[in-house]
């Protein structure tokens, strides 16, 4: 999905892909593949120079968000935000936490990520 947010004081909106997962990666890591595909989206729509993504997915036990950051030769470039939503959470305050983490993203949240580099 391509979320258009609105910008800050009067701005350009800015678009944010964000992609549903069906799988437990509270259970295993996000594989390679699971990164190349908000990367690419991310990269493809950024507005600004740190291209930003969101992927949600089931979680049994309780929520988690973690930060990926990918950086190149020439510094970091983007950052995914994983956002595990608890599956015996209602569905109203599932949407609320995304929403939350949505608005953490638009305004370019300080959270450190996990750094992956490329090329290794």
């Amino acid at each position: 999905m391509l979320l258009g947010l609105p910008g800050r004081n009067g701005s350009a909106r800015s678009l944010l892909p964000v992609d549903a997962k069906d799988k437990h990666y509270d259970r295993h890591g996000v594989s390679a593949a699971d990164v190349h595909q908000p990367l690419t989206h991310a990269t493809s729509y950024r507005s600004c120079p740190l291209a930003s993504a969101v992927t949600v997915h089931p979680r049994s036990g309780g929520r988690a968000h973690r930060s990926l950051g990918i950086s190149g030769p020439q510094g970091m470039f983007s950052t995914i935000r994983v956002l595990g939503i608890d599956t015996a959470t209602h569905p109203e305050r599932a949407v609320a936490r995304i929403g939350n983490t949505l608005l953490r993203v638009d305004r370019r949240s300080s959270d450190t990520p996990a750094v992956l580099r490329f090329p290794p």
